[in-house]
Protein backbone atom coordinates (compact mmCIF):
# COMPACT_ATOMS: atom_id res chain seq x y z
CA UNK A 1 0.00 0.00 0.00
CA UNK A 2 2.82 2.37 0.91
CA UNK A 3 4.59 1.50 -2.34
CA UNK A 4 1.50 2.49 -4.39
CA UNK A 5 1.19 5.81 -2.56
CA UNK A 6 4.85 6.54 -3.33
CA UNK A 7 4.30 5.76 -7.01
CA UNK A 8 1.30 8.08 -7.13
CA UNK A 9 3.40 10.86 -5.63
CA UNK A 10 6.10 10.34 -8.25
CA UNK A 11 3.55 10.41 -11.08
CA UNK A 12 2.04 13.60 -9.68
CA UNK A 13 5.46 15.25 -9.50
CA UNK A 14 6.27 14.25 -13.11
CA UNK A 15 3.02 15.74 -14.41
CA UNK A 16 3.46 18.89 -12.35
CA UNK A 17 6.98 19.30 -13.77
CA UNK A 18 5.69 18.91 -17.36
CA UNK A 19 2.71 21.18 -16.82
CA UNK A 20 4.62 24.02 -15.26
CA UNK A 21 1.98 26.59 -14.36
CA UNK A 22 -1.78 26.27 -14.27
CA UNK A 23 -2.59 29.96 -14.02
CA UNK A 24 -1.35 32.33 -16.72
CA UNK A 25 1.47 34.71 -15.94
CA UNK A 26 1.05 38.47 -16.10
CA UNK A 27 2.87 38.42 -19.45
CA UNK A 28 0.38 35.86 -20.81
CA UNK A 29 -2.54 38.01 -19.66
CA UNK A 30 -1.06 41.11 -21.33
CA UNK A 31 -0.52 39.34 -24.65
CA UNK A 32 -3.98 37.73 -24.68
CA UNK A 33 -6.10 40.50 -23.12
CA UNK A 34 -7.87 41.15 -26.43
CA UNK A 35 -8.83 37.48 -26.69
CA UNK A 36 -10.07 37.42 -23.10
CA UNK A 37 -12.24 40.50 -23.60
CA UNK A 38 -13.53 39.40 -27.00
CA UNK A 39 -14.41 35.93 -25.78
CA UNK A 40 -16.03 37.33 -22.66
CA UNK A 41 -18.26 39.65 -24.67
CA UNK A 42 -19.12 37.01 -27.27
CA UNK A 43 -19.62 34.40 -24.56
CA UNK A 44 -22.03 36.68 -22.73
CA UNK A 45 -24.17 37.14 -25.82
CA UNK A 46 -23.88 33.56 -27.04
CA UNK A 47 -24.74 32.12 -23.65
CA UNK A 48 -21.39 30.49 -22.98
CA UNK A 49 -19.53 31.14 -19.75
CA UNK A 50 -17.59 34.39 -20.14
CA UNK A 51 -13.79 34.64 -19.97
CA UNK A 52 -12.99 31.17 -21.27
CA UNK A 53 -10.23 32.31 -23.58
CA UNK A 54 -10.39 32.61 -27.34
CA UNK A 55 -12.54 29.47 -27.75
CA UNK A 56 -15.95 31.02 -28.26
CA UNK A 57 -14.45 33.87 -30.27
CA UNK A 58 -12.84 31.27 -32.51
CA UNK A 59 -16.19 29.58 -33.01
CA UNK A 60 -17.75 32.87 -34.07
CA UNK A 61 -14.82 33.50 -36.42
CA UNK A 62 -15.79 30.41 -38.44
CA UNK A 63 -18.57 32.51 -39.94
CA UNK A 64 -15.91 34.62 -41.65
CA UNK A 65 -14.22 31.63 -43.32
CA UNK A 66 -14.83 31.05 -47.05
CA UNK A 67 -17.72 28.64 -47.60
CA UNK A 68 -15.81 26.45 -50.05
CA UNK A 69 -13.43 25.61 -47.20
CA UNK A 70 -15.78 25.76 -44.22
CA UNK A 71 -18.59 23.52 -45.49
CA UNK A 72 -16.45 20.46 -46.35
CA UNK A 73 -14.67 20.74 -43.00
CA UNK A 74 -17.99 20.96 -41.14
CA UNK A 75 -19.36 18.02 -43.13
CA UNK A 76 -16.36 15.85 -42.23
CA UNK A 77 -16.62 16.84 -38.56
CA UNK A 78 -20.36 16.15 -38.48
CA UNK A 79 -19.97 12.80 -40.27
CA UNK A 80 -17.16 11.82 -37.90
CA UNK A 81 -19.27 12.73 -34.87
CA UNK A 82 -22.32 10.88 -36.15
CA UNK A 83 -20.27 7.78 -37.04
CA UNK A 84 -18.49 7.77 -33.68
CA UNK A 85 -21.78 7.59 -31.76
CA UNK A 86 -22.71 4.03 -32.90
CA UNK A 87 -19.99 3.05 -35.42
CA UNK A 88 -22.60 2.59 -38.14
CA UNK A 89 -22.49 3.89 -41.68
CA UNK A 90 -26.30 4.01 -41.71
CA UNK A 91 -26.19 6.95 -39.29
CA UNK A 92 -23.96 8.91 -41.67
CA UNK A 93 -26.27 8.10 -44.59
CA UNK A 94 -29.29 9.18 -42.51
CA UNK A 95 -27.47 12.46 -41.75
CA UNK A 96 -26.86 12.97 -45.48
CA UNK A 97 -30.51 12.14 -46.25
CA UNK A 98 -31.79 14.70 -43.77
CA UNK A 99 -29.31 17.23 -45.16
CA UNK A 100 -30.68 16.60 -48.65
CA UNK A 101 -34.24 16.94 -47.33
CA UNK A 102 -33.31 20.25 -45.71
CA UNK A 103 -31.77 21.48 -48.94
CA UNK A 104 -34.91 20.56 -50.92
CA UNK A 105 -37.17 22.23 -48.36
CA UNK A 106 -35.02 25.36 -48.43
CA UNK A 107 -34.82 25.45 -52.21
CA UNK A 108 -38.59 25.19 -52.68
CA UNK A 109 -39.28 27.62 -49.81
CA UNK A 110 -41.22 25.23 -47.60
CA UNK A 111 -41.98 26.82 -44.25
CA UNK A 112 -39.87 25.32 -41.48
CA UNK A 113 -42.15 25.66 -38.39
CA UNK A 114 -44.83 23.14 -39.50
CA UNK A 115 -42.13 20.63 -40.35
CA UNK A 116 -40.47 21.04 -36.94
CA UNK A 117 -43.81 20.82 -35.13
CA UNK A 118 -44.62 17.64 -37.04
CA UNK A 119 -41.27 16.09 -36.11
CA UNK A 120 -41.69 17.01 -32.44
CA UNK A 121 -45.37 16.28 -31.91
CA UNK A 122 -45.72 13.39 -34.40
CA UNK A 123 -44.65 10.61 -32.01
CA UNK A 124 -46.75 12.10 -29.19
CA UNK A 125 -49.88 12.27 -31.35
CA UNK A 126 -49.28 8.80 -32.74
CA UNK A 127 -48.86 7.33 -29.25
CA UNK A 128 -52.05 8.94 -27.99
CA UNK A 129 -53.92 7.82 -31.12
CA UNK A 130 -52.83 4.23 -30.48
CA UNK A 131 -54.00 4.50 -26.86
CA UNK A 132 -57.37 5.82 -27.99
CA UNK A 133 -57.83 3.08 -30.57
CA UNK A 134 -56.73 0.46 -28.05
CA UNK A 135 -59.20 1.69 -25.42
CA UNK A 136 -62.17 2.29 -27.72
CA UNK A 137 -61.53 -0.36 -30.41
CA UNK A 138 -62.20 2.26 -33.11
CA UNK A 139 -61.21 5.79 -34.15
CA UNK A 140 -64.72 7.26 -34.49
CA UNK A 141 -64.13 9.50 -31.47
CA UNK A 142 -62.17 11.79 -33.79
CA UNK A 143 -65.41 12.51 -35.65
CA UNK A 144 -68.04 12.25 -32.91
CA UNK A 145 -66.53 14.25 -30.04
CA UNK A 146 -67.11 18.01 -30.56
CA UNK A 147 -63.64 19.24 -29.60
CA UNK A 148 -61.82 16.63 -31.69
CA UNK A 149 -64.13 17.21 -34.65
CA UNK A 150 -63.56 20.98 -34.40
CA UNK A 151 -59.77 20.60 -34.50
CA UNK A 152 -60.02 18.12 -37.36
CA UNK A 153 -62.27 20.51 -39.32
CA UNK A 154 -59.83 23.39 -38.68
CA UNK A 155 -56.92 21.27 -39.94
CA UNK A 156 -58.81 20.31 -43.11
CA UNK A 157 -59.90 23.92 -43.68
CA UNK A 158 -56.32 25.11 -43.24
CA UNK A 159 -55.05 22.64 -45.82
CA UNK A 160 -57.80 23.52 -48.29
CA UNK A 161 -57.19 27.26 -47.83
CA UNK A 162 -53.43 26.92 -48.36
CA UNK A 163 -53.99 24.82 -51.50
CA UNK A 164 -56.55 27.35 -52.81
CA UNK A 165 -54.21 30.24 -52.12
CA UNK A 166 -51.31 28.48 -53.85
CA UNK A 167 -53.41 27.66 -56.93
CA UNK A 168 -54.73 31.20 -57.14
CA UNK A 169 -51.24 32.66 -56.66
CA UNK A 170 -49.49 30.92 -59.52
CA UNK A 171 -49.97 27.19 -59.52
CA UNK A 172 -47.24 24.68 -58.91
CA UNK A 173 -44.23 24.84 -56.65
CA UNK A 174 -41.11 26.06 -58.43
CA UNK A 175 -37.58 26.57 -57.23
CA UNK A 176 -36.74 30.26 -56.66
CA UNK A 177 -33.49 30.00 -58.66
CA UNK A 178 -35.20 28.87 -61.88
CA UNK A 179 -36.72 31.15 -64.50
CA UNK A 180 -40.26 30.01 -63.62
CA UNK A 181 -39.56 30.75 -59.97
CA UNK A 182 -38.35 34.25 -60.77
CA UNK A 183 -41.42 34.89 -62.92
CA UNK A 184 -43.74 33.55 -60.22
CA UNK A 185 -42.14 35.78 -57.58
CA UNK A 186 -42.39 38.82 -59.88
CA UNK A 187 -46.06 38.19 -60.62
CA UNK A 188 -46.99 38.11 -56.93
Amino acid sequence: MMHEATQLGEVHERFAAKLGRVLPTLRDVRTNIVNYLRSGIIGTFVGVLPAIGGGSAGLIAYAQAPKHILLPVLFVLAATGVFSMNDRLFDVLAMCGFGLLGYILERFRYPLPPFILGMIFGPLVEGNFRKMVGAEEHAWNLFTKPIAATFLALAVASIIYSLYRRRRGGGVLVAPDTEAGKEASLSQ
